[in-house]
């Protein structure tokens, strides 16, 4: 009779064993899904960044690149550098202006005193530092600051349509 009773149990736990082994492996393909999605978005963008810039270097138009995370801007012609400026952002910039791609440039502004301004759609606002007037449609946008020198070089080399790219 204890031999009848200690064979269903012995079968039992030798199961139990099995369910927790599988259970380690689940997790562990599960760990490793997600390992591998996070790589795959970062190849995605890694992508399409390079057919960004590859359809600038087929066309003959000059572009910005902006890094948030160095704080710093690049505007090229092709795959050249045409000029490298720090910049610094407004208090007020949402996480959603510093989404990774692109942006057009809708808007050049010129005021008195020459004062100018590139407006990127709803995404934000490049300025020179120094404070500036803004109109009422614009106030609420989130600000991206270059120096002045810095700004006037970008402002005159870019056309109103022009892209920019974000990167992280």
């Amino acid at each position: 009779m204890k031999a009848v009773i200690a064979v269903p149990l012995v079968l039992c736990l030798i199961g139990a064993g099995g369910y927790a082994q599988e259970d380690v492996e689940r997790r562990n393909l599960l760990e490793q899904r997600e390992r591998l999605a996070v790589r795959l978005e970062e190849l995605r963008r890694e992508r399409e960044f390079l057919l960004f810039q590859k359809e600038f270097y087929a066309s003959d138009s000059k572009y910005l690149l902006f890094d948030f995370s160095s704080g710093r801007c690049q505007l090229k012609y092709r795959n050249r550098i045409l000029k490298d400026a720090p910049f610094r952002v407004s208090p007020n910039m949402p996480a959603k202006a510093r989404s990774i791609g692109v942006v057009i440039l809708t808007r050049k502004r010129e005021m008195a005193g020459k004062k100018t301004a590139l407006v990127f759609g709803e995404s934000f606002i490049v300025q020179s530092e120094r404070k500036e007037k803004s109109l009422p449609a614009e106030r609420r946008l989130p600000r991206v600051l270059l120096s002045q020198r810095d700004m006037k070089s970008m402002f005159y080399a870019l056309e109103e349509g022009a892209k920019a790219y974000i990167v992280q």
